[in-house]
């Protein structure tokens, strides 16, 4: 009987175990796991787990080699973060750990308090990349392509350079495609259970580029097209800002929200879109147009026109003047921690090809002034902005008047050299601007200019002005005192603007 009995509870066991196992029960007793490794310089690594039912995460560093070591701890759909502390509710989780050094490094992390499904699998796939060698390479001045090598175990693996994904498996070698400038080669190794490493290089292929069209639209429409091509964004976010061709002052002070948006600024007249504008329009295909100035400026057909092609919002920053018109478009990129405001002339475009830029890369407000005077417009801006305490004027041209007026909201620098172009350079200088990448316009005329402060800006680099049939002194000057600092060059509008012998004597700097 003792042995029938002993027979029954075998039965009983293996049936319960063929019921676990046949509903995927995994006993959930499990409540903390360590993710330990050596993770390279600007890499991350993606540790994925589950929960059983609500509780309350504990995330201890049990020693982290680099200050420049992270953690993230995300839903699984990347939508909500936490930290230790946080009621974590059933459900499935990803833990990214990363490093922005450059060098490699080592963490160990521990994850407490909540009850896991099963034993997470805190292992990884291995991703050795041999090429590049570093998280930034810079290459021999002039290269286009280059082999990318490495190996990986994992179940799926890929390589993208500039968003052109390739699969890789095993030992690898790819040949990659270069363009001029900054280029991304990210890599990615995943493994069955979803845990992965990310791999991320920047090679630097040095040497200019001239962006050109047949006039002040075409190359608009050039300069567009790299914008894009660099800092494409999701359809449902692309923006294109729309700007009056034969006058500065809107597009100036509008670099600030195109950059804010990663924008193009297209140019148009007042009463129709350029042929080619529209087309780089409709290539874009934007859900959102920002059109600079009032109507004199840019008319209602105009408006219509880009109605017509789709774009389901069309929104216009427009003002009583060029003074308010830039004031409108300040407030939309200030915020309560603003301090500083650059000040220009609203009559003359050089300062402010110098500073459009930079305002754009650091969203400070570029306000308009009259020259003998602080306008009303921006009073009243101030006014409204208590927490601007800060301004720096750009140009000799502003009056002394205007600086001791703007003295009475709070501290004033000033930067200005002896002409437009050392003007120029002293100002990328007075804002600690790192010349990776130098953009050089016609510093006798604007639009190439209006166009490209978008560009420069989103490369975090300076316009530098230049007559159009020499090189100025001080901006020889500046390339000879950055020689270490410039991988790249862009040179706006045909050889009518910036010509040959200009661009050939600059890029003998480019080491």
């Amino acid at each position: 009987m003792l042995r029938g009995l002993k027979k029954t509870i075998g039965i009983v066991l293996v049936g319960l175990m063929l019921f676990m196992v046949h509903y995927n029960y995994v006993s959930a007793e499990t409540t903390s796991v360590t993710y330990s490794g050596s993770i390279d310089g600007k890499a991350m690594h993606t540790y994925i787990f589950s929960t059983s039912a609500e509780g309350t995460v504990t995330i201890e560093d049990l020693g982290t080699s680099s200050s420049l070591i992270s953690y993230r701890l995300e839903s699984e759909d990347a939508q909500t973060s936490y930290v230790s502390g946080d009621v974590l509710p059933e459900g499935k989780y990803i833990f990214k750990v990363n490093s922005e050094d450059t060098t490699s490094g080592n963490y160990s992390y521990r994850i407490s308090g909540v009850p896991f499904i099963g034993t997470p699998d805190n292992t990884l796939p291995t991703l050795n990349v041999t090429n590049p060698t570093a998280p930034l390479t810079r290459l021999s001045k002039g290269t286009t392509t280059m082999n990318v090598t490495g190996s990986t175990n994992g179940t799926t693996a890929s390589v993208s350079v500039n968003k052109n994904n390739y699969s890789i498996s095993g030992s690898f070698t790819k040949s990659a495609s270069l363009r001029f400038g900054s280029n991304a080669i990210n890599f990615k190794a995943t493994n069955a259970n979803g845990n992965s490493i990310l791999q991320s290089h920047e090679v630097i292929s040095p040497g200019y580029k001239r962006l050109a069209g047949a006039d002040r639209f075409g190359t608009s429409v050039a300069i567009s097209q790299e914008v894009i091509s660099f800092f494409g964004l999701e359809d449902n976010e692309k923006t294109i800002v729309l700007a009056n061709a034969y006058n500065f002052p809107d597009a100036l002070a509008g670099a600030t929200i195109a950059t804010k948006e990663s924008a193009p600024i297209l140019l148009t007249s007042a009463d129709t879109l350029n042929t080619n504008v529209k087309t780089e329009i409709q290539r874009i295909s934007p859900v959102k147009a920002i059109i600079l100035g009032g109507t004199g400026a840019i008319s209602t057909t105009v408006e219509n026109e880009l109605k017509a092609m789709g774009i389901t919002t069309v929104e216009r920053i427009d003002g009583i003047n060029r003074y308010e018109v830039a004031t409108n478009i300040a407030q939309k990129i200030v915020t309560p921690d603003t301090d500083t405001a650059i000040i220009v002339t609203g009559k003359d475009f050089p300062d402010g090809l110098a500073v459009a830029s930079i305002a754009g890369q650091l969203q400070i407000p570029l306000l308009l002034t009259k020259s003998t005077t602080l306008s009303s417009e921006v009073s009243t801006f101030l006014l409204n902005n208590p927490q601007i305490k800060h301004f720096v004027i750009v140009g000799g041209t502003v009056s002394s008047t205007v600086e001791t007026q703007l003295q009475t909201y709070g501290t004033v620098d000033r930067v200005a050299g002896d002409n437009r172009y050392q003007t120029a350079t002293l100002t990328a200088d007075y804002f600690n601007i790192t010349p990776d990448t130098v953009t050089i316009a016609n510093g006798q005329d604007f639009p190439d200019a209006l166009s490209g402060t978008v560009l420069t800006a989103l490369l975090k680099g300076p316009v530098l002005l230049t007559p159009p049939t020499s090189t100025s002194v001080d901006l020889q000057n500046y390339f000879e005192k950055h020689t270490l600092d410039i991988d790249n060059m862009y040179v706006l509008g045909g050889t009518g603007a910036v010509s040959d012998t200009t661009v050939q004597t600059l890029n003998q700097y480019i080491q």
